[in-house]
């Protein structure tokens, strides 16, 4: 069997793929012109930083898809309340027709009607709605970014160092954390411990381990007499 390597697609691609492809696609399905329906290319940019992180543009295709039907779905609310508006209203004047029924003159003249003008004014078209979305109101649209940012401290304290993994989106920064558990003893007969926690698989766990063993190496090579690394009893976590 021959595998094919397949590379992901750059920001400035996905930019590209969106203006030229889904954008002008998400336009057909929801029936709106080019005018009613305009990301920018900010807009766009912000979304595979902040929303899409994978390598391809599936996810993007769908938060475009969100932003094109957003202006449709709004119409049906506005109809769905307008008819309950409506409905309100009949029954209000309903009430009122009928109570102001037996408070109507009696001397009124049969057949005398109030003078009705036979001219009604023309009905202004409203303007058409469109949907501009930039950086600024982009969170109106597709909700609050999921990616925020990848730094957590300006300087990182001791004990804790950036280290980067594979995951669904390609790939992500992430911060690994190291305790000591206990103060260390050297005249304890036991030996040191690893302790390992946080969503790892079995290839981060052998490289914790790999690591541990580099920095003994390290240590005894300079520093022959220090089994800091033998009695230590130690804590390393990944928060993601």
């Amino acid at each position: 069997m021959e595998l094919i390597d397949v590379s992901g697609y750059l920001a400035e691609e996905k930019i590209v793929i969106a203006q030229r492809y889904l954008i002008p696609q998400a336009r057909t399905e929801t029936s709106l012109t080019e005018d009613q329906f305009v990301i920018e290319d900010g807009a766009v940019e912000d979304i595979i930083k902040h929303y899409c992180r994978e390598s391809g543009v599936r996810n993007l295709q769908k938060h475009i898809d969100r932003v094109g039907l957003f202006l449709p779905m709004r119409k049906l609310t506005d109809v769905a309340l307008l008819k309950v508006f409506r409905k309100a209203a009949l029954q209000i004047a309903d009430r009122m027709s009928a109570g102001s029924e037996a408070t109507v003159d009696s001397n009124t003249p049969a057949g005398s009607e109030s003078p009705v003008d036979s001219e009604t004014p023309a009905r202004s078209e409203s303007p058409q709605p469109k949907i501009v979305v930039n950086s600024e109101n982009l969170e109106k649209y597709v909700g609050r970014p999921k990616f925020t940012s990848d730094r957590m401290y300006d300087q990182t304290p001791p004990g804790v160092i950036m280290g980067l993994a594979w995951t669904a989106m390609g790939g992500s920064a992430l911060y690994i954390e190291t305790v000591l558990k206990r103060p260390v003893d050297y005249a304890s007969d036991k030996e040191g411990t690893l302790e390992v926690t946080g969503n790892l698989g079995d290839v981060m766990k052998e490289s914790v381990k790999a690591a541990l063993t580099v920095a003994k190496g390290i240590l005894a090579k300079d520093e022959p007499d220090n089994r800091f690394f033998d009695k230590a009893h130690i804590h390393i976590h990944v928060p993601e």
